[in-house]
């Protein structure tokens, strides 16, 4: 346990949750509105090695700084080699998508109307420790989140041209274009409830193993995670947050009516079936992030509509972060919490 990395992420919380209220009761005035969204980007910009993929951040900003090939795409290529002439280097990368991913998830929940109960399952859903790690995928993710209201509305040309400028930072936003077709599927909540528990034993019994390896020798990937451990089954077994996401899905599923956003309860459940379904394959649960973190917008509509139903969600999902958030091995690599105050850094 690294408790004081707990207490860190928890106080976080609580602060940014208030400066959120404030800003609601102040009816969104700009300067408190200003102030909560510096707050939370300033706190995980500037992190250090936070994320499992931190490091491969800074050796591909040392890449393109020193004019080697890299995989990533035109759009997160060009900020690195903005940044490659400034003496923050990388810092200033990620600093700056993080600032990007916070403006897009603000706007957002103002939209909504949903800013503290939205800051609130954003870290204790752990969404926000996404952010950290998956910079590039994170990004398209909230602003996924951000357009979903066109699938909404029905407004499908409009979904798919506004997804296009995401393929510029990470190419799996692809695989969000087919939800065109998919947002229209309708099933009760039985036949849900089976999808889920069925696949969820399944998987547990080792059954999606040999299907998985068979799509990931077809799965289009960078040429750099070709025959590598990333194509194989990772052996996961039995995980205490994985099965905390399926007791949510279940409870948002039963108080449906209350959320009344079906197209999104479609798209998360979809999400949460596909997640039983190919958690040992690393690359593949990658991409089915985009559908389960669909949980902080139907979560949050479920707390603003109906409080009393939305009350024992809030306690028991603080419970659970205020017991995971100091666990190791952590969740997206987020222990311990470090800052680049702290450390003696190279920014290449």
């Amino acid at each position: 346990m690294d408790i004081e990395s707990g207490i860190i992420y928890n106080f976080f919380l609580i602060i940014a949750c208030l400066l959120a209220f404030f800003t609601e009761k102040a009816h969104y005035n700009p300067l408190c509105l200003l102030l909560t969204y510096i707050f939370i980007v300033f706190f995980w910009a500037i992190r250090y090695k936070i994320g499992y993929d931190y490091e491969g951040y800074m050796e591909i900003f040392s890449d393109i700084k020193f004019g080697y090939n890299s995989y990533v795409e035109p759009g997160f290529g060009f900020l690195n080699k903005l940044f490659s002439f400034s003496p923050i280097g990388y810092v200033g990368v990620l600093s700056t998508m993080t600032a990007m991913s916070y403006f897009f998830l603000f706007k957002l929940f103002i939209r909504e109307k949903i800013l503290t109960y939205g800051i609130f399952f954003s870290m204790v859903f752990l969404l926000q420790f996404m952010l950290t790690n998956q910079v590039r995928q994170a990004f398209v993710l909230v602003y996924f989140l951000y357009i979903i209201h066109y699938l909404e509305e029905k407004k499908y040309l409009k979904y798919i041209f506004a997804l296009l400028p995401m393929l510029l930072f990470h190419i799996s936003a692809v695989f969000l274009m087919p939800f065109v077709f998919i947002s229209k599927i309708r099933l009760n909540k039985i036949v849900w409830i089976i999808l889920i528990l069925s696949t969820y034993f399944m998987y547990l019994l080792g059954f999606f193993k040999e299907i998985g390896t068979k799509l990931m020798m077809i799965f289009p990937l960078y040429e750099g995670y070709k025959m590598t451990d990333r194509m194989l089954a990772e052996d996961v077994g039995f995980s205490i947050v994985m099965f905390f996401g399926i007791c949510v899905a279940l409870y948002l599923l039963v108080f449906d009516k209350s959320i009344n956003r079906p197209v999104l309860m479609t798209v998360f459940l979809t999400g949460i079936v596909l997640y039983n379904i190919f958690i040992e394959f690393h690359l593949i649960g990658r991409v089915v992030f985009y559908l389960t973190y669909v949980n902080v917008l139907l979560a949050s509509s479920l707390c603003k509509n109906n409080k009393v139903n939305g009350l024992p969600l809030i306690c028991i999902t603080f419970l659970f972060f205020l017991l995971l958030s100091g666990k190791e091995p952590s969740y997206h690599g987020t222990l311990p919490y470090q800052t680049i105050f702290e450390k003696n850094i190279n920014h290449y």
